[in-house]
């Protein structure tokens, strides 16, 4: 029933597409290029590409053109641990913040237990999001209406079978026409790295060695600083054992208890497994950091180049960045032994590279 449905609505709108498309009252003589970027799962990327070129013939009339700026292969976690705000900033996070729109092809499923949709459009970001469930040719019309709307709309709008009629009468040919020079807000990754700043740390460690916390931050260190002009310090290493049960006020404070001066920010080292703690919502099997506090802790039973990235994983949230979902990247949500940085982290990070943290 879904698929009919769609086929009829696909119809009832080519319709609509070809009788704007034969009107010559369309004054703009010069042609509108959008560039866009697109994030894909899996090889989706080629059907994304086939798809835009027939988009391109039905945006003609309008003196509109789509150019693909950018590709970027991501990945999505397979359960779904997330928001629709949190996929949208993930995704916004993996690309370069600089086009004028953000398409993502992943091969999970939007839909839930209320409704069957099967996009999500969100156009103060810029970003419309398309599941599996989207095939080729229903793919091209949305191309074209995500374009067009970017002339008629700024709503966040999800898109379903319910709904689809009315999303297809939100185009306005007048509209397209006025706002064909509309200027969209432009942004930049470049952000000088400024002076360097020293960040101070703090670390308990339960049942690990001194020499492996200690090389876990001077590889750290040498990222930070090259990547963002950031040294990592040692004010001092603790012996913080945890015991049986993990509170995480509970072991901060025995941390900052133990610490002799003050720094930026505290670690712990664990060699425990925490996923023992799952009643307690703020554990995970590798760690977790605590933004506003400067406090983050990571597991040592893993393989070293999991926990050193981890580490930079972790020191990275202390700074308010998100998690993003390009393959290989540092903030990936689901494997913390990558060192490719984002462009959406490089630039968060930039931004509070200076930041202090409220300890109370």
């Amino acid at each position: 029933m879904k698929k009919i449905i769609t086929y009829i609505l696909i119809a009832a709108n080519s319709l609509f597409l070809n009788r704007s498309a034969e009107k010559e009252d369309i004054n703009n003589d010069s042609t509108r290029t959008i560039d866009l970027c697109l994030a894909y799962e899996n090889d989706r990327d080629k059907e994304f590409e086939e798809a835009l070129k027939k988009a391109n013939e039905t945006l003609k009339p309008y003196n509109l053109k789509v150019e693909l700026k950018e590709k970027d292969p991501i990945q999505i976690p397979t359960k779904k641990q997330y928001s629709h705000n949190d996929l949208i900033t993930g995704i916004r996070n993996s690309c370069t913040d600089t086009l004028d729109h953000y398409f993502t092809l992943m091969t999970g499923d939007l839909s839930s237990k209320k409704t069957n949709q099967y996009i999500i459009s969100n156009m103060r970001n810029k970003t419309t999001i398309i599941d599996s469930d989207c095939n080729e040719e229903l793919l091209e019309k949305i191309i074209v209406q995500e374009i067009l709307r970017l002339f008629t709309t700024k709503k966040e709008f999800v898109l379903t079978e319910e709904n689809m009629q009315e999303y297809f009468k939100k185009i306005s040919e007048e509209k397209i026409t006025k706002k064909h020079s509309k200027q969209f807000t432009k942004h930049t990754n470049e952000i000088e790295k400024g002076k360097d700043r020293t960040l101070t740390i703090n670390m308990g460690l339960d049942n690990v060695s001194e020499e492996t916390a200690r090389r876990l931050i001077e590889n750290s260190s040498k990222n930070y600083y090259e990547n963002f002009g950031i040294k990592l310090e040692l004010k001092g290493i603790y012996q913080t054992p945890i015991g049986t049960k993990f509170g995480r006020d509970k072991e901060y404070n025995n941390l900052i208890d133990a610490a002799k001066e003050k720094s930026d920010i505290y670690i712990i080292l664990t060699n425990q497994d925490w996923s023992q703690f799952k009643k307690n919502s703020y554990s995970t099997p590798i760690g977790q950091a605590e933004p506003y506090k400067g406090f983050c802790w990571v597991e040592t039973i893993h393989e070293e180049k999991m926990v050193q990235g981890t580490v930079n994983h972790e020191i990275a949230h202390l700074f308010g960045a998100p998690h993003v979902y390009l393959k290989n990247a540092v903030l990936t949500p689901q494997a913390h032994n990558q060192q490719r940085w984002a462009p959406g982290t490089r630039k968060v990070i930039l931004q509070n590279k200076y930041k202090t943290w409220n300890r109370y």
